[in-house]
């Protein structure tokens, strides 16, 4: 299997771990069907997915259940008639009283999807059956072709087998096995608030709609709940519930009113319709909101933070359709999240969005073109003043716009399933860099950073063994640097991959320290050597005395623990001299050295005030 098929299949099994993971805990058909879809769009490897179910008398598929913001856009312009959506079914049949899936969607929405992205892609339906009678289908979506075909479809085929049999076991126990069909009920309520779900919402929005006039508009509100996937892997599926309906009261007791209606459409999603508003009215709403779901949540006798985005979408401003404004309002909400509270739709967020889906196409084939650049960020030990070695970091000088932020591309990676041959592609550079080092007669160790996704994929420590033979790493030449929230995902998971990555010879650090949900108790477990502190915390740490005291009180806790404490964000020297004084044992920053290419770094450590006392560089 050459590196392409297997960052594919690798990504499929990802996308399909976090979907099972649906399956075995869902409590009712709703978080089932919705919970599917979310997890198999999270990660960019399926961007759209949506389930369609057959309403009772009808040929027709009513849609369910839909994940990923490219969903919404697919579906948008296959105009909603009543409760059903025609274009997921389209070439989905009754033969003999039972539905048979086709193989792909249609052309049109296989077009519009190519066009979106600037990239091939495929579409297709997979069927689902309770017993011997075909229900419904699950639709997805792949940026790349190959995903749906050949063993990834045969797990995909098995996949949509699973949540037919888990349909039927959530649906009136064993009598459901017998293929009587309860759909209907799905597009009713969501079981865990009580609030009409997607399709109800769809009905009431296509409602309001017909009966507005023109000197009444409609406002369409998207509300996200902060932090509620973090929350549920770390605390539990109970303490998502309950964070879920704490929020769905505070949304209620502001927004919902007289003619007013709440719905709950996704896991961490609830939607506000507003009749008579206008963008003052709704922005009022939105703030209101904002500031209800302020207040900390109690779960579990710990109080979690509840906090959310909010997007706005107006009838006619901004659609004519329910999807539509579902859909702009959904747009806005996530550039909510990067903006602040709460925004307004604008048409350049559906700009910025083909922006960014091109980037992903070209990111993908700078990846696989080795285009990217390798830099590093020098490091220093506050006990002796000397370099200690330096953190890998990617660089992608872009054909057109120049230089692309990491924060940009990275986050691209980590949506559209690109952060596997991300990972694949810096760990072979910074392994062959370590080892061109060690040529050079230049040894000091070099970290590369590595995701919450590459911690749970299989096939890491026999991909980093593989490279520690081809270049002759040895130990103690790389480190990693873990997030604290990727350590919080199934810890014992992660504990035993990083147990295995130790016994190699890897020496394992905590990145952003203070930034997640850690438990102390999985921390003292895991085989690391060193926490890093997050740069928001260490920048402020002069001026702002709460700062100051967690950076204190983190490296006094590193010390306890027998682990070394690393400051980042290192900007001035009475920052260096504070953490100095405190006993932090080393710095990262721009006071220390600016990133530079990592080939330059040996003679740049020889020459700085920073040379480490051993430093070996040759000059020829």
């Amino acid at each position: 299997m050459d590196a392409h098929a297997l960052a594919r299949r690798i990504c499929v099994l990802g996308a399909l771990r976090g979907a099972q993971r649906v399956l075995l805990h869902a409590g009712d058909e709703y978080a089932l069907l919705s919970g599917v879809c979310d997890a198999l769009a999270a990660d960019g490897t399926f961007p759209a997915a949506w389930i369609g179910l057959a309403s009772a008398g009808s040929a027709a598929l009513a849609t369910v259940a839909v994940g990923g913001a490219d969903a919404l856009e697919l579906l948008a312009d296959e105009r909603v008639q009543g409760d059903s959506v025609d274009a997921p079914g389209r070439d989905t049949r009754r033969e003999g009283g039972a539905l048979r899936g086709g193989d792909a969607l249609p052309d049109s929405l296989l077009a519009r999807w190519r066009a979106a992205s600037g990239g091939d892609g495929a579409v297709a339906a997979f069927p689902l059956k309770i017993g011997e009678r075909t229900i419904g289908c699950l639709s997805l979506v792949a940026a790349d072709a190959s995903a749906l075909d050949g063993p990834e479809r045969g797990l995909l085929d098995e996949f949509a087998v699973d949540v037919g049999y888990s349909l039927g076991r959530l649906r009136d126990g064993p009598r459901a096995m017998t293929g009587q069909p309860s759909v209907d009920r799905t597009v009713v309520d969501d079981p865990l608030t009580g609030l009409p779900n997607r399709a109800a919402m769809r009905r009431r929005i296509t409602g309001a709609i017909s009966s507005a006039t023109n000197s009444r508009g409609l406002a369409i509100l998207s509300v996200h709940v902060g932090h509620f996937d973090e929350i549920s892997d770390t605390l539990g599926r109970d303490a998502g519930d309950r964070l879920m309906s704490e929020v769905a009261v505070r949304v209620a007791a502001v927004a919902r009113s007289g003619q007013d209606a709440l719905a709950r459409i996704g896991e961490d999603e609830l939607v506000v319709l507003l009749q008579d508003a206008d963008t003052t009215h709704a922005s009022d709403v939105a703030r209101r909101v904002i500031e209800a779901l302020y207040r900390p949540v109690d779960v579990s006798g710990m109080q979690v933070d509840a906090r959310g985005t909010v997007g706005i979408a107006l009838y006619p401003d901004h659609g004519d359709d329910a999807e539509e404004l579902m859909r702009r309002a959904k747009v806005a909400m996530y550039r909510a999240g990067a903006d602040g509270y709460y925004a307004l739709y604008s048409g350049l967020h559906d700009d910025e969005r083909r922006r960014r889906l091109a980037l992903v196409d070209d990111l993908r084939r700078a990846i696989d073109a080795d285009e990217l650049l390798l830099y590093c960020q020098p490091k220093v030990d506050l006990r002796t003043g000397r370099c200690c070695g330096a953190e890998a970091l990617m660089r992608w000088k872009h054909a057109r716009h120049g230089m692309i932020s990491p924060t940009v591309f990275v986050e691209l990676a980590e949506t559209t399933g690109l952060i596997t041959p991300l990972t694949q592609w810096v760990l072979e550079a910074a392994f062959r860099a370590r080892q061109r080092w060690h040529e050079a007669r230049f040894d000091q160790p070099l970290a590369v950073n590595v995701s919450a996704r590459d911690l749970h994929d299989p096939r890491l420590v026999d991909r980093v063994r593989a490279l520690m033979s081809a270049w002759g790493i040895r130990e103690g030449w790389m480190q990693f640097e873990l997030t604290e929230s990727a350590l919080m995902i199934e810890p014992a998971t992660v504990i035993d991959t990083l147990r295995r990555l130790r016994n190699l010879g890897i020496e394992l650090m905590v990145d952003d320290y203070g930034t997640g949900y850690s438990s102390l108790r999985y921390l003292q477990q895991m085989p690391v050597s060193s926490i890093k502190i997050d740069q928001s915390f260490v920048r402020m740490m002069v001026d702002d005395a709460e700062s100051g005291a967690i950076v204190h009180s983190t490296v006094e806790l590193c010390h306890a623990l027998h682990l070394r404490a690393v400051a980042e964000g290192v900007e001035e020297v009475a920052v260096y001299d504070a953490l100095a004084g405190i006993g932090c044992d080393a710095v990262q920053g721009y006071y220390v050295g600016r990133p530079l290419p990592v080939a330059d770094f040996p003679q740049w450590a020889k020459t700085s005030r920073w040379a480490p006392a051993h430093a070996s560089v040759p000059t020829s």
